[in-house]
Order: C-alpha cells, then sequence, then structure tokens
C-alpha cells in the first residue's frame, strides 16, 4: 500500500527473485538437465 514503502520494495524483489529463479529454470530445461 501508500503507507509501506518497504513493503512494496519487498515484494519487488521477492517478484524479481521468482523471475530469475523462473528464467534459470527454463535455460535449465532447455539444455535438457529437467
Amino acid at each position: 500500500g501508500l503507507n509501506s514503502p518497504l513493503g512494496e520494495i519487498v515484494g519487488i524483489e521477492v517478484l524479481d527473485h521468482i523471475i530469475i529463479c523462473d528464467k534459470k529454470y527454463l535455460s535449465l530445461k532447455r539444455q535438457g538437465l529437467f
């Protein structure tokens, strides 16, 4: 919310982390490791 900028920052970092993990998983999958 507007009253919790820290919460929004953490949310963005978590989202970034999920996206990065997703990309790593996809690239590994492409290489046939999964």
